[in-house]
């Protein structure tokens, strides 16, 4: 779990947050440990071989971790990948096969034989699955719990890495010298010795010169010239400052965010927010906090401005490298920074219904463009509602978004067009400028946003501001007469063909998704057809082939009493470890949307839902009376589990008024554990069932493993890539219903000669 999460976090500052990157790292991951679940069934070894190789293969595997942890870091390099180069899918595809699938075959190897290895030494064949499935969760709990409060923001993930090498090596060790005979024993004493090096690692004098060497051969993708100033990793991504000729550059998970300073750029934006609404007494300020614009707007004498950033560590990290005059800014008693996620400020100003003297004149959204789930929400239906709730009557929301200058194709236009359509159906005037950025100026008050620029030097001079060197008359060159018409006719054909941005369905990441697909020549323009031919009649008429298909085909296979009711197994706990990744992801998702990014709490609902597992696999170690038809049971009620969690979110997102933070986080965290629960029992239920003899434990553990991660791989990648863009947050739970009982009806199909065929094997 450890390295799952340290191994993402590298990778994703090498594909610069590419969200399809998710459904790439999990398919391979899983698809890693399938492979080694199904090879570890197939061996039987016993004794002290077991032993030797179940632990050596945790303790290799352990030893892998910092190794590919640095490999990541410095695969552009490595590769003569420049940083600014878009990474084809294939190319994504074949790096991440290369880092993930030998770590995840040894998770996989492992399993089967800890099983054989538990129902051999401790005599406990019948609860060995679930045994070593639940500790599993268990030690996945502690692990995500202890990054989330322990060490995210605390410690690197190369020191992570060695730490986590030496303390499995070191309990290999002490494992391996009481199950070995003596003359056996120096197998143990070498994981002694090796985690007593990987101890010594991690130790600062030796390893941060590593770290550096590792740094330094990171920061060669970004090419000459670019000196690295600073790094720090917070709890919602990894930062670094960049300089290059007194010109600061700010990346984000390896992507570039701002420049600074800018002031060619930044006065003309914050003059024309000021133009757009004249003389604000009360101004919030979301994101951009390198852009320079606090300082423009104190000269229009505003009573407060308040500041909060996407990631709240993110303002310590750039305030030392920022101009003197904007830290001077930043101190002015009448500025307010918070703390806090911007998404999570919003909801909370919003929900304490401030009266309308106490309501802000202007807002402004800068987050970074909505290429990932986490950034989609500043650019949703619902967080423009939030903002129109903390505006003055004549309040203006004013946001900017990557976009075209004088060509909107199927991906920009759609891009655009779903974020434009969510800010149409909140607010009755919105009014654009033309642009590779377009800024968008949204009021409920029809005589406010204007494209006039006439109207707006009026506005402008009307504040008498000491402004120095900046003219409005700049405003001329922003709404040039050619390009604002060709923007408005596009923007009335994008609102009426392009669907809203919501919460619920994120669309525009999706589309972001497309651009890049255009862009890097990835060739996965095959996968967004798939997406886009995704209709409820045709998957009903899939469900119903593949339960038609499944059954026909076990017909002709002869397939009848054990062997039947084993294939039956392993097909329910594949389409189990489909549904639960799919769960787990796609509430974590909705967390995130209703509640802003709270990374502690989002930790740990993950590791909720391991404790989850832990629990159900624990609970039913011991085989019920009849462990097929408790299997059937289990599936029904992932089922009805699956529905009354897409009634739940719909009348959550639905409510004028989502609850209190507390209450909503009870309710996420009840809805994680009671998925993780049936996922969890479903697993011991199906060993049960694919057991009929103490000796094929570890063959059962084996399969059944394969069998879960063989659909969870699928799971995490359709789940994020296709269903989730195409039929949004509740439809793809709906999905994840159907497969549930499709799972049902491969349980109670026909069997059959069961009784005689058992009697014969």
């Amino acid at each position: 779990m450890l390295a799952q999460v340290v191994l993402l976090r590298a990778f994703l500052a090498v594909v610069e947050e590419n969200e399809l990157f998710l459904g790439v790292f999990f398919s391979v991951w899983f698809l890693g440990i399938f492979l080694g679940a199904w090879a570890g069934s197939r061996l039987k070894l016993r004794g002290d071989r077991l032993a030797w190789l179940a632990l050596g293969a945790l303790a290799f595997q352990a030893a892998l971790f910092p190794v590919l942890t640095a490999s990541i870091q410095i695969v552009r390099t490595t590769l003569a990948l420049p940083a600014s180069q878009y990474l084809g899918l294939p190319t994504l595809f074949l790096i991440t096969l290369a880092h993930l699938a030998p770590f995840g075959f040894l998770t996989g190897l492992a399993f089967p034989l800890l099983c054989r290895l538990i129902g051999e030494q401790a005599g406990q064949a019948e609860t060995a699955v679930g045994s070593v499935y639940g500790w599993e969760a268990l030690g996945s709990l502690a692990a995500g719990a202890g990054f989330t409060f322990l060490l995210a923001g605390r410690a690197g993930g190369f020191a992570i890495g060695l730490m986590t090498a030496a303390a499995v090596a070191l309990s290999a060790s002490a494992v391996l010298w009481n199950l070995l005979e003596r003359r056996r024993r120096t197998a143990a004493v070498v994981f002694a010795v090796a985690g007593a090096i990987f101890l010594a690692l991690w130790s600062p004098p030796w390893r941060t010169p590593i770290e550096r060497w590792i740094t330094a051969r990171w920061w060669r993708a970004y090419g000459p010239g670019l000196e690295l100033r600073a790094q720090a990793e917070t709890r919602y991504q990894q930062l670094a400052m960049a300089c290059q000729a007194g010109q600061f550059s700010l990346l984000s998970n390896g992507r570039f965010v701002l420049s600074f300073p800018d002031p060619f750029t930044d006065a003309p934006a914050a003059h024309l927010m000021l133009a757009e609404r004249p003389s604000p007494k009360r101004i919030l300020l979301i994101g951009g906090l390198g852009r320079g614009l606090v300082k423009h707007w104190l000269l229009a004498k505003p009573l407060r401005i308040d500041v909060a950033e996407i990631d709240p560590g993110l303002t310590a990290f750039v305030r030392p490298w920022l101009p003197e005059e904007d830290r001077q800014a930043l101190d002015d008693p009448r500025v307010a920074i918070h703390p806090v996620d911007g998404r999570r400020l919003i909801k909370r100003l919003a929900s304490a219904k401030a009266p309308l003297a106490e309501r802000y004149d202007l807002i402004v959204s800068l987050a970074p463009d909505p290429a990932t789930a986490a950034l989609n929400r500043f650019y949703t239906r619902e967080f423009f509602a939030e903002a129109r709730d903390l505006l003055a009557e004549n309040g203006v929301l004013a946001l900017d978004l990557s976009s075209a200058v004088n060509y909107f194709g199927q991906e920009v236009g759609g891009y655009v067009g779903s974020v434009y359509s969510a800010l149409r159906q909140v607010f009755p005037a919105v009014a654009a400028t033309p642009g590779v950025r377009t800024f968008f100026f949204a009021s409920r008050d029809p005589q406010g946003p204007t494209s006039d620029v006439e109207a707006l030097i009026q506005r402008w001079e009307s504040m008498a501001l000491e402004a120095g060197e900046f003219s409005p008359l700049s405003f001329y060159t922003v709404f040039e007469p050619g390009q604002m018409d060709f923007l408005n006719r596009s923007l009335e054909r994008m609102e009426r063909e392009s669907a809203a941005n919501t919460d619920l369905r994120p669309l525009s990441f999706l589309f972001a998704l497309r651009i890049w697909n255009r862009f890097s020549g990835s060739g996965a323009g095959w996968l967004f057809a798939v997406a886009d031919s995704v209709r409820w009649p045709a998957l009903i008429v899939l469900g119903l082939a593949l339960g038609a298909g499944w059954w026909a085909l076990a017909r002709l296979a002869g397939l009848r009493g054990t062997r039947l009711d084993r294939t039956r197994a392993l097909t329910v706990v594949a389409t189990t470890g489909a549904s639960g990744i799919a769960l787990s992801l796609l509430l974590l998702l909705a967390f995130q949307s209703s509640q802003g990014c709270l990374y502690r709490q989002v930790g740990l609902l993950a590791a909720l839902f391991m404790a989850g597992l832990a629990a159900g696999a624990l609970v039913w170690r011991r085989s019920p009376r009849r462990p097929l038809r408790a299997l059937g049971l289990c599936e029904a009620a992932l089922a009805a589990y699956a529905l009354t969690v897409a009634a739940a979110l719909a009348a959550l997102f639905g409510s004028a008024r989502i609850g209190s933070a507390g209450a909503v986080t009870w309710l996420f965290s009840i809805l994680m554990i009671l998925a993780g629960l049936f996922s969890g029992a479903e697993f011991a239920i199906a060993g049960h069932v694919y057991r009929r003899r103490a000796s094929e434990v570890g063959r059962a553990g084996g399969r059944i493993d394969a069998a879960d991660h063989l659909g969870a791989s699928l799971g995490a990648f359709l789940a994020t890539v296709v269903f989730l863009p195409r039929l949004g947050l509740i439809g793809a739970l709906a999905v994840v219903a159907g497969l549930k009982a499709l799972g049902l009806w491969v349980c109670v199909a026909p069997r059959g000669e069961s009784r005689i065929a058992d009697v014969e094997e």
